[in-house]
């Protein structure tokens, strides 16, 4: 019985690095520029501060106990509430948005992502029109940041307006 349990522990060897989750490479905001993370890759000066390239297989949640931190997007219903949450990379662009997914561009390349933080490759597409709402109020979700603006963006998959609040790539 001993030589059917290697045989199995072997083939699970085999074909285990092809059941694994699908990683990425993004940037998330690091707690400092000294942090050490076995996710990171490598650690950068950006525009607005330091950041880490790390490979994930999921965005990071926005919480305290997590040390990546990604970019937020909001939704917000008709009476001003949030109905959807987002996370995606630092330097990430918001190209469109698909029932519960939201699709980004990121180093020239489309992804998508559910609010439940899973990530996909999607065909490279170009940005839905996207209009900016002047009078929509980021202060709520994003303090007094200056890159916070309200976008409306048509669902890709209902052809619906929906509202989206993020802010923009830092520059």
């Amino acid at each position: 019985m001993s030589s059917v349990r290697a045989v199995a522990f072997a083939l699970l060897a085999l074909v285990a690095p092809y059941c694994a989750a699908q990683t990425y490479e993004f940037r998330f905001w690091p707690p400092d520029s000294s942090f050490s993370d076995p996710r990171v890759v490598t650690m950068d000066d950006g525009p607005c501060g330091p950041v880490a390239t790390a490979r994930v297989n999921r965005m990071p949640e926005l919480s305290s106990t997590e040390p990546l931190e990604p970019e937020r997007v909001v939704e917000l219903g008709r009476k001003g509430q949030v109905v959807n949450r987002w996370r995606i990379p630092v330097d990430a662009q918001v190209i469109g948005v698909s029932g519960s997914r939201l699709i980004f561009e990121f180093n020239r390349s489309a992804f998508s992502v559910g609010t439940d933080g899973s990530i996909a490759k999607e065909k490279k597409q170009s940005a839905s029109a996207a209009s900016p709402v002047p009078s929509c109020k980021t202060a709520p979700y994003f303090g007094e940041s200056a890159y916070a603006a309200c976008w409306r963006h048509q669902d890709a998959a209902t052809g619906k307006s929906r509202l989206l609040v993020y802010e923009g790539v830092c520059t």
